[in-house]
C-alpha cells in the first residue's frame, strides 16, 4: 500500500509537470543529442509517452507493456533518417529529464518509484528499438526484392540483343556480321557492367576493410575517364578534365568506381554534342573531385530518390526515363566508406554537378 502511495504521487507529478518536462527534454535533445529538428517533427509522441509513464507509474504491475505510442514514435524517427542509436537515447533522455526536474524542485521520491519510472522508460525504449528494427528489416528485405527484380529487368535486354546478334552472325552477309558483331560487344559490355555494379554494391553493403593507399588523384581520373570514354565517344559527347596534382589516401579501386559511375550516369545523360567536365582540387585537408554535365537537369520526383538503388524518373515515358541502377549508391557508399560525402547541385534546363567531398588523410593514417 506504501507502494502505490507513491506511486501516485510521482505520476501525479508527471502529470501536472508535463509541459515543462517536455520544455526541458526539448531543450536537452536539442543540445545534448543534437536533434535539430522543427518542433512538431522533434516532439512527435513525446507527449503521448510521458502519458503513458504516468499509466505506468499508477498501474505498477510486472504486466504492463507500452502501447503503440513507441513503435510509432520509432517509424517516424526512421522516416526522417535518426539512427536506432540515438532513438534509443532520446527516449532514455525522457527519464533523466523527469528525474533531473524533480532536483531542481527539491522534490524527493522513493527509490522503487524512481525503479518504475526507469522500467517504464526501459520497456518503452525496448518497444521503439524492436519497432525500428522490424522496419529495417522489412526494408532491407524489399529492397533486396527489388534489386534482385530490376537485376533480372535489365539482363534480360541485353541477353535478347545478344541471341539476336548472334542470329545475325549466322545469316552469312557482310553487313549483317558487322551490326551482330557490334550489337553483341554493346550486350556484352552492358551485361558486364551489370555484374560489377552487383558485385561493388555488394562489397560496400558488407562494409569491408578498405584497401587504402596512397593514390595520385590525376591516375585515379585518368582511369576513370579512359573507363568511360568508349561510351561518351559512341555518343558524341566530350569529356574535359581539369585536375591539380596532389594525393590521397584511399582505395583506389573504390574511388575509380565511383567517378567512373558518375561519368557514366553523365554520359547516358547527355545528348549528342555535349560536354562533360572533370575537376579535382584540394580544399584545406579534403579533396574534391567534380564531375558536371550539360543534361539539363535532373527531374524534380527523382532528387529526394537520387541515391537510392534504381532510382528513375516517374514524369517520362519509359524509353525516355533518366534512371541511375546502382551507379549512384555506390558513389555514395564508396565516398561514405572513406569518410566522405556527395552532394549535387541541379540547375534545371542547364545541367548538374555532382560533388566528392574525400579527407586527403584516413582519420587512423
Amino acid at each position: 500500500m506504501r507502494l502505490l502511495d507513491y506511486t501516485m504521487q510521482l505520476a501525479d507529478y508527471v502529470e501536472s509537470n508535463k509541459q515543462r518536462l517536455i520544455e526541458r527534454w526539448k531543450q536537452y535533445a536539442q543540445k545534448r543529442l543534437s536533434l535539430n529538428l522543427d518542433e512538431s517533427k522533434l516532439l512527435n509522441e513525446l507527449p503521448h509517452l510521458l502519458d503513458e509513464l504516468v499509466e505506468a507509474l499508477r498501474s505498477p504491475s510486472e504486466d504492463w507493456r507500452p502501447s503503440g505510442v513507441a513503435a510509432r514514435h520509432a517509424r517516424q524517427r526512421m522516416s526522417i533518417g535518426i539512427d536506432i542509436g540515438s532513438l534509443i537515447k532520446e527516449i532514455a533522455l525522457v527519464g533523466e529529464t523527469v528525474v533531473e526536474l524533480a532536483e531542481s524542485d527539491a522534490e524527493r521520491f522513493e527509490t522503487a518509484e524512481i525503479a518504475l519510472l526507469l522500467r517504464g522508460v526501459s520497456e518503452a525504449a525496448a518497444a521503439s528499438a524492436s519497432a525500428y528494427a522490424d522496419m529495417r528489416n522489412r526494408e532491407a528485405a524489399q529492397q533486396a526484392a527489388q534489386h534482385f527484380a530490376f537485376i533480372a529487368h535489365e539482363v534480360r535486354t541485353p541477353l535478347q540483343n545478344a541471341r539476336l546478334a548472334a542470329n545475325l552472325l549466322a545469316s552469312g552477309p557482310t553487313t549483317a556480321f558487322d551490326e551482330g558483331r557490334e550489337q553483341l560487344d554493346r550486350s556484352l559490355t552492358r551485361l558486364s557492367d551489370l555484374v560489377d555494379d552487383a558485385l561493388l554494391g555488394a562489397r560496400l553493403y558488407a562494409e569491408p576493410t578498405l584497401r587504402v593507399q596512397p593514390v595520385e588523384v590525376r591516375e585515379l581520373i585518368e582511369t576513370a575517364v579512359g573507363e568511360a570514354s568508349p561510351r561518351a565517344q559512341t555518343r558524341g559527347v566530350a569529356i574535359r578534365t581539369d585536375v591539380r596534382e596532389f594525393s590521397i589516401e584511399a582505395d583506389p579501386k573504390l574511388i575509380v568506381s565511383a567517378v567512373t559511375n558518375l561519368l557514366i550516369n553523365a554520359v547516358d545523360s547527355c545528348r549528342n554534342g555535349r560536354r562533360i567536365d572533370v575537376r579535382a582540387r584540394l580544399a584545406g585537408d579534403r579533396a574534391v573531385i567534380e564531375v558536371e554535365d550539360e543534361c539539363g537537369g535532373i527531374p524534380e520526383d527523382l532528387v529526394p530518390r537520387l541515391f537510392q538503388p534504381f532510382a528513375q524518373a516517374d514524369d517520362r515515358p519509359r524509353s525516355h526515363k533518366r534512371g541511375f541502377g546502382l551507379g549512384l549508391m555506390i558513389v555514395k557508399q564508396a565516398a561514405e566508406s572513406h569518410g566522405g560525402s556527395v552532394n549535387f547541385v541541379n540547375r534545371p534546363g542547364v545541367g548538374c554537378c555532382f560533388v566528392l567531398d574525400l579527407p586527403r588523410r584516413r582519420p587512423d593514417g
